[in-house]
């Protein structure tokens, strides 16, 4: 886990010009501490502190998600789960998905070299995907 300093958070919640309340601080100190971790909102709620409730957190997530400071991911068991965004991560990477037990793991793994640049002679800009795999993990 990463140790994320209060002034990393409020600057990164200025910078989404959001205000820096108690509860948006806690969550995304815990987004920040995990970044390469997708996580449901319970399990988001389950690391905050006692008495955070499940509803404020989802508020916060969309919000947050609304800003680009997270990315909202449908898991395989119909469970919204959240990353940290892609542009504040420090490496690129996607995740693979246990089609068994639902478990999500990141991997360092994309598609071909020169996609943005096919992309761009195409006509578009500032273009970001999404690839998850799915398979069955080593626990079954």
């Amino acid at each position: 886990m990463l140790q994320v300093s209060e002034r990393e958070i409020d600057e990164l919640l200025k910078n989404a010009q959001l205000r820096a309340t108690r509860h948006r601080h806690e969550v995304l100190k815990i987004i920040l501490e995990n970044p390469n971790t997708p996580m449901s909102i319970d399990e988001l709620v389950e690391h905050l502190p006692e008495g955070f409730d499940r509803v404020t957190a989802y508020r916060i997530v969309n919000s947050f998600a609304e800003k680009g400071l997270l990315e909202k991911i449908n898991h395989l068991s119909n469970t919204l789960k959240v990353i940290l965004s892609p542009s504040l991560r420090k490496k690129h990477m996607h995740l693979v998905t246990c089609r068994l037990c639902g478990s999500t793991y990141t991997a360092n793994i994309c598609v071909q070299p020169g996609w943005r640049e096919k992309l761009a002679r195409l006509g578009f800009s500032n273009v970001s995907h999404n690839l998850s795999f799915t398979g069955v993990c080593g626990n079954h």
